[in-house]
């Protein structure tokens, strides 16, 4: 999936401390976040509730953690590798939750 450049001078923006310039980052990858999410979910994707609430969780974790995206045009890679992530223990992966937080939260803004 290619990038528009409003969602990457979003990134931008947001990595240089212009936190409205998430919503546009929201507003931009809702539907891929949304995918994603529902395929991480697998039979689970139905329950509209889990769903949406996973939905949010993905976003906190990408709002605290995409000043680690060092190439904004793999974003959407990057996002991939938020919801996989966060979402394994959905999956009963309880064992790579641990990894995957210290690798979301291995640098800062």
């Amino acid at each position: 999936m290619n990038i528009t450049n409003q969602l990457r001078e979003a990134i931008l923006n947001y990595k240089n401390g212009d936190e409205e310039a998430f919503f546009v980052i929201r507003e931009e990858s809702e539907d891929y976040v949304s995918k994603c999410v529902k395929g991480a979910l697998k039979e689970q994707a139905d329950n509209e509730e889990l769903v949406l609430s996973a939905i949010d969780e993905v976003y906190l974790e990408m709002k605290e953690n995409i000043c680690n995206l060092s190439n904004v045009d793999s974003f959407f890679g990057w996002v991939s590798f938020v919801v996989n992530q966060k979402l394994s223990v959905a999956n009963g992966n309880e064992d790579i939750i641990e990894e995957s937080d210290a690798l979301l939260s291995a640098a800062s803004c």
